[in-house]
């Protein structure tokens, strides 16, 4: 993780947006399209570049692209990020992953190889889109837990797994 993203006071931060997404969408089908439902009332942002923002069901939601220095101010405004892991690199943790949770979020993933190993049980993981659901509104709703899990994956992070501790291994 960057060192710069991993702050403490983010962890006791108000958060005000419900769910975030960061990362291009093109013309791979995205898991996270297809099973985040919009019309649920969660505040939402999506930035990143998007292939067509005529016709895709995001486009209310997209706040255009960011700028990587920019990424915490959203990550740590959020309560949760979603992990969509694209099926051609199914197995791999995304540095979105890292980052998210050096801001205090808590991130939910549609993929459990090589999560499961880095972060435990502090990522959660969904199979399908009610899963998804049911998991946004769980910790949308019980905000101590998600809290909680968010701190211990940070901690995680913190101790094992930022820029620097790759860089000696």
């Amino acid at each position: 993780a960057n060192p710069t993203f991993l702050k403490e006071e983010y962890l006791g931060k108000k958060r005000d947006i419900d769910v975030a997404f960061i990362g291009n969408i093109y013309e791979v089908p995205r898991d996270v399209v297809k099973h985040f439902d919009t019309n649920r009332g969660y505040k939402f942002h999506y930035y990143g570049q998007i292939e067509s923002t005529r016709n895709h069901p995001w486009k209310p939601y997209w706040r255009g692209t960011i700028r990587y220095e920019d990424i915490p101010k959203i990550y740590s405004r959020a309560k949760i990020v979603i992990e969509d892991v694209a099926p051609f690199n199914m197995g791999t943790v995304n540095l979105r992953v890292f980052e998210a949770v050096s801001c205090g979020a808590l991130v939910i993933s549609n993929s459990e190889l090589g999560i499961r190993e880095i972060f435990g049980d502090t990522v959660i993981t969904y199979k399908n889109k009610e899963d998804l659901m049911s998991k946004i509104e769980y910790f949308i709703s019980h905000e101590s837990e998600r809290a909680e899990i968010a701190k211990k994956a940070w901690l995680l992070v913190k101790e094992r797994h930022t820029f620097e501790h790759r860089a000696r291994e």
